[in-house]
């Protein structure tokens, strides 16, 4: 069977609804657990039911009963202490991997290393450096996020140091997520043979690339179904980030792939360029994120709290995208600006950062009431069709031979996609480019109506599909509607597609956009 003609079959597979998304699970408002905290940065729940925090600082703290402060770990020649993680045998091996700023120079290449520690059940004690080769620091953007993977590997964000060089150059480790073998002995910090560009006696810094392109890259952690996800900051004023010139916003939520290009500075929020990829959700060009970390809740749900729109936003993700989002904790009962986001012993921890001294912020948590994720859900992971490899450099993912993308799939993402532009900003672009994955090129047409009933639907948008993407245009019909400044507007995307074998395949979606997007 060719590839068209088992694609063709795939598309008869009947139209479904979003995966049933289980209720946001987080119950309460958050509590203190402990203040006086200096920039708090990442919190560790240990095993034996010890809280660990480090300051940007320099100092690691546990939180003692009562909410009191003990120094754990402390080193006078670092500049700051970001990031920390468990290794996966902590339990036999007691080994703390720590992310330390030396320098702020951007000139020198090992600013930033990961450090190793024991704990001996009351204090961390240095084992020595894992990895320090070339993570540069401007005292800004340093990245600094640290997790073992499911695969037991070391995960490492960098940022650009503001040098709109190096995010696109695989040479340097600056603007990327790195990937290190970590198994607690000689091996600490090697480049694992499988990562993307370690081909066989590579010796340049690329080895250590997991993706590349990142401006700034906070939080990081993976969903139920072993996809991982990351939070990064947008643009701020930089005058070298092309058609946004001088703009900031733009923040970013991904899905992190294997070898994968996120395309800064070359591309920013939702702007396509062939061979990189786009945020699955941005906080668009005129409302500022600043996220911190990121964390998925015991319902399944992707939390991630916001340092600038100062609350915590809740996303439904299904798949590759977004399905829904909640807002919590924000306005004046909220507790401002929030960095940090870890889930444990039945609860989502958060830290504060309000003050510009640092001095006097808190470590909260809020209660999760037990719910899981929804049965849809976990039924999507064993269903989810795998990840696919990268191509060659500067060149969109091609999709494995075997795999099948039925239309439905095009369409659900292709309607995420509208639902995180919103109506104004879709009103303002006048086109929307959608990718066509797996999708046979000049044979798909689209069509965004108004549903109306008795007569002919509104055209909204229309086009047709040619090569790897499609464009929906804003036609004269759409821009009489935009001039009513809606709130939302309910409209059907309709898509059709030619067989191969001829004949057509018809399917539509339902969806209602929002001004302001997601």
């Amino acid at each position: 069977m060719t590839i068209r003609a088992a694609l063709a079959v795939s598309l008869l597979v009947v139209v479904g609804l979003f995966v049933p998304r289980a209720e946001a699970a987080l119950v309460g408002s958050p509590e203190v657990v402990a203040g006086g905290l200096e920039v708090p940065w990442d919190v560790v729940l240990m095993p034996d039911g010890r809280t660990l925090v480090t300051e940007r600082t320099g100092r690691v703290r546990s939180i003692e009963p009562g909410g009191g402060l003990r120094t754990v770990y402390e080193d006078t020649s670092a500049v700051k202490f970001l990031g920390m993680a468990l290794h996966p045998d902590y339990a036999t091996n007691r080994l703390v991997y720590l992310y330390a700023t030396f320098s702020t120079n951007p000139d020198v290449l090992n600013s930033n290393r990961v450090i190793r520690l024991y704990d001996d059940g009351t204090n961390l004690i240095s084992q020595g450096v894992v990895f320090q080769e070339g993570i540069r620091s401007d005292g800004n953007h340093d990245g600094g996020r640290m997790a073992f993977g499911p695969d037991r590997k070391l995960y490492v964000t960098t940022g650009d140091v503001h040098r709109p060089e190096l995010p696109q150059d695989r040479d340097s480790l600056n603007g990327k997520i790195l990937r290190l073998e970590a198994p607690g002995g000689p091996g600490d910090g090697a480049a694992p043979a499988d990562n993307p560009f370690n081909t066989a006696g590579e010796s340049r810094p690329r080895r250590f690339v997991w993706s590349y392109g990142h401006r700034h890259p906070q939080g990081i952690d993976w969903d139920a179904c072993g996809r991982m996800w990351e939070t990064e900051h947008g643009p701020s004023g930089e005058s070298y980030t092309g058609s946004v010139p001088n703009r900031g916003s733009r923040d970013e939520i991904n899905r992190i792939d294997k070898g994968a290009n996120y395309g800064w500075p070359l591309i920013v929020g939702d702007e396509t360029r062939e061979g990189m990829r786009s945020p699955v959700v941005s906080s668009g060009d005129s409302t500022t994120w600043a996220p911190g970390g990121l964390a998925f809740g015991p319902d399944g749900r992707l939390y991630a709290p916001l340092l600038a729109g100062q609350k915590l936003l809740d996303f439904g993700t299904v798949g590759d995208g977004v399905t829904d989002r909640r807002e919590l904790f924000g306005g004046a009962s909220g507790s401002g600006r929030l960095r940090d986001a870890t889930v444990g012993r039945g609860y989502l921890w958060l830290t504060t950062s309000n003050s510009t001294s640092g001095a006097g912020e808190q470590v909260l948590r809020v209660p999760f009431d037990g719910a899981g994720p929804s049965a849809g859900a976990t039924a999507a992971c064993s269903a989810a069709a795998p990840a696919p490899a990268p191509g060659p450099l500067n060149s969109t993912p091609v999709l494995p031979h075997k795999v099948k993308t039925p239309l439905k799939d095009a369409l659900l993402r292709w309607s995420r996609r509208m639902h995180s532009l919103g109506l104004r900003q879709m009103s303002r672009q006048r086109s929307v480019r959608l990718r066509m994955d797996g999708l046979p090129a000049g044979a798909l047409v689209l069509r965004l109506d108004r549903p109306r009933r008795g007569r002919k639907p509104v055209v909204f948008a229309a086009a047709k599909g040619r090569g790897k993407t499609v464009t929906l245009r804003l036609t004269k019909a759409g821009r009489s509607l935009m001039r009513g400044r809606r709130p939302a507007l309910k409209l059907v995307l309709r898509a059709t597609l030619r067989k191969s074998a001829g004949g057509t395949s018809r399917r539509s979606r339902s969806l209602v956009i929002r001004a302001r997007g997601l």
